[in-house]
């Protein structure tokens, strides 16, 4: 399974990801006032002494990409100079995603700050303001999902159970609840639905759709690569109905 756990605080409530949005939010929500890591302490409500080095840090990382701007030593408001834009996921890696947005602007975005999107989704991203170098964004909100279901094999143990999907490509595992195995899945490729993105969720969470074979036969490897594409290797009764009746002969004249 891939290791793409995010890193805890020092504040077990939070993770590094929801402490950023949290503080983006504060600053969003109130876009011409300053605030100092103390105050932004105080607004989260933080329990533990040591968050207030890791806001310090969170400013730092903010200010250096442009989503604020120090005013005077220790103070930052948000940039207005921020734009929301939207565009489509071009290319992904295991480190970031590409967009490009309706003016054809490349903006790169860090896979932390991406909200699962996939190559094809429809997103709103927030670019932020660089005077140069490649334009760098946050994925504000997936508009439309290009890729849903995917295909792969399970992984489990007592505790938990992941879909490993074939496509290399795809950044992520997804989890499958407990109460979703009711059959022995093991050796099986597998299709499943994703149905919760929240970024709430170190991984995307789904349900298996329906078992395509046994791992590693012919047959369920060219469905397997069939239904990554979202094309059924099974044919509506009309069509096959048809077939039947048609001649498998081929005529002299053809």
């Amino acid at each position: 399974m891939k290791k793409r756990k995010k890193k805890r605080t020092g504040n077990k409530d939070f993770t590094k990801k929801e402490l950023q949005d949290l503080v983006l939010n504060i600053f969003r929500a109130s876009p011409t006032t300053n605030y100092n890591y103390k105050q932004l302490y105080k607004l989260i409500r933080g329990k533990d002494p040591e968050i207030k080095t890791l806001i310090i840090a969170v400013l730092l990382g903010l200010e250096k990409n442009g989503s604020i701007l120090q005013m005077r030593p220790g103070k930052y408001k948000f940039s207005e100079h921020s734009v929301e834009k939207i565009g489509i996921v071009k290319s992904v890696s295991f480190r970031s995603l590409l967009v490009e947005t309706k003016d054809k602007q490349e903006v790169f975005v860090g896979l932390d700050y991406s909200q699962f999107a996939f190559v094809g989704d429809r997103v709103s991203v927030l670019v932020f303001p660089q005077k140069k170098g490649r334009k760098k964004g946050e994925v504000v909100k997936v508009i439309d999902r290009n890729k849903t279901s995917f295909v792969g094999v399970l992984q489990t143990d007592s505790r938990f159970a992941f879909l490993i999907p074939d496509n290399k490509k795809v950044p992520f595992d997804i989890f499958i609840p407990k109460q979703e195995l009711n059959s022995d899945y093991s050796g099986k490729k597998l299709l499943v639905e994703v149905y919760d993105w929240s970024e709430n969720n170190k991984n995307p969470v789904g349900k298996i759709i329906s078992v395509i074979g046994d791992a590693n036969n012919h047959n369920t490897e060219i469905h397997s690569i069939l239904y990554d594409y979202e094309l059924s290797p099974v044919f509506p009764k009309k069509v096959m109905e048809v077939a039947k009746k048609s001649p498998i002969s081929i005529s002299k004249k053809e």
